[in-house]
């Protein structure tokens, strides 16, 4: 080795000793590193809330009533509680990794500021803020920037935005509505009473040769038990209904309970609207939903009788008959 090599390695060597030094003095541990501090420090006990804004000025608060949650923008409408309890047992589950960054340009940066983010939680008791997060940008696959109220400090955190909606309609109970085929016993629509004995459905008023078209008709108990709707609109009539619904029908369960379903149009033709006699609440549903339930009648459900059942070519066997016989030749004497 040539001698001018030695001081360069004796200076790399010092170098390396001096930065081994600087980052023993910090007392911070680049390498794996696992705290079992929690992220959001909070009696959990105490969490009867859940306030959530986007970054497009989008906000919902969800409040549990009675162990269960529910919107109160909504009239108390039912949340889909088992997303919201995976939510905040999520949120309070996180445990302090080693932060990226501690400063505030970072925090403008990776928007977690009250002023710019991606999304702002805040865990309530009441309507008292038991503590505030802030999730921001993203700097991988399932990561998402954090940052609590208070503390300069901003980590990333295995969570995605999807999970944190701040608008009503993802977090409302979408089952509802639904009910399961053993508690129903007739439906009445189209003009038509279509009975439900739990495995077939049966049509009431056949004439001779009608059959029942099986595979609508199962269509159409699918649909009403598990009737989608899109967004709920609260309690109020909306001022905006055209004064008679465009489609009814009315469902009979097996306890003897009778469930009226009215769908209006908006004045405006943009929405249609249901209310249900047995539920206090009015809700949007698809066009798609209006036009399937309008094309339940005789004409979809009801098989007509095949006229050529019994006959080849519309011609019975006696009227061939004395046809063939019409146009046989006369045999020769």
């Amino acid at each position: 080795m040539k001698r001018g090599w030695i001081p360069l390695l004796g200076a790399l060597l010092v170098a390396q000793i001096l930065l081994a030094t600087a980052l023993s003095m910090t007392g911070r541990d680049f390498g794996a590193y696992h705290s079992k501090e929690k992220l959001l420090d909070v009696d959990t006990s105490k969490i009867d809330g859940l306030a959530i804004w986007d970054g497009e000025k989008h906000t919902i608060t969800l409040a549990r009533k009675e162990g269960k949650w529910v919107l109160p923008g909504n009239d108390d409408f039912p949340a889909d509680s088992d997303r919201v309890t995976a939510l905040v047992d999520k949120l309070t589950g996180f445990t302090k990794g080693w932060p990226v960054a501690t400063t505030k340009d970072a925090a403008k940066r990776f928007k977690v500021t009250d002023a710019g983010f991606e999304r702002k939680i805040q865990l309530l008791e009441g309507t008292k803020p038991l503590i505030t997060l802030y999730l921001g940008t993203s700097p991988g696959f399932r990561k998402i920037h954090a940052r609590v109220a208070g503390d300069d400090d901003i980590y990333a955190i295995e969570m995605g935005t999807y999970e944190a909606q701040a608008t009503a309609a993802s977090w409302e109970d979408k089952d509802y509505l639904k009910f399961t085929g053993d508690k129903l016993k007739q439906i009445d629509i189209g003009g038509l009473t279509l009975q439900w004995d739990g495995k077939k459905p049966t049509l009431a008023g056949l004439k001779d040769g009608e059959t029942l078209n099986e595979a609508k008709a199962k269509n159409l108990v699918h649909t009403v038990l598990t009737l989608p709707f899109a967004s709920v609109l609260g309690k109020e009539r909306p001022k905006d209904l055209a004064g008679s619904p465009e489609l009814t029908f009315q469902v009979t369960l097996k306890s003897g309970e009778v469930r009226h379903y009215d769908i209006f149009k908006s004045k405006d033709g943009k929405r249609h609207v249901l209310k249900v006699s047995t539920v206090p609440y009015y809700f949007t549903v698809s066009d798609f939903t209006f036009d399937e339930l309008k094309g339940y009648d005789r004409k979809s459900l009801v098989k007509a009788a095949n006229p050529k059942s019994s006959t080849n070519g519309g011609k019975s066997a006696s009227t061939q008959g004395a046809t063939a016989s019409q146009k046989a030749p006369t045999p020769a004497k």
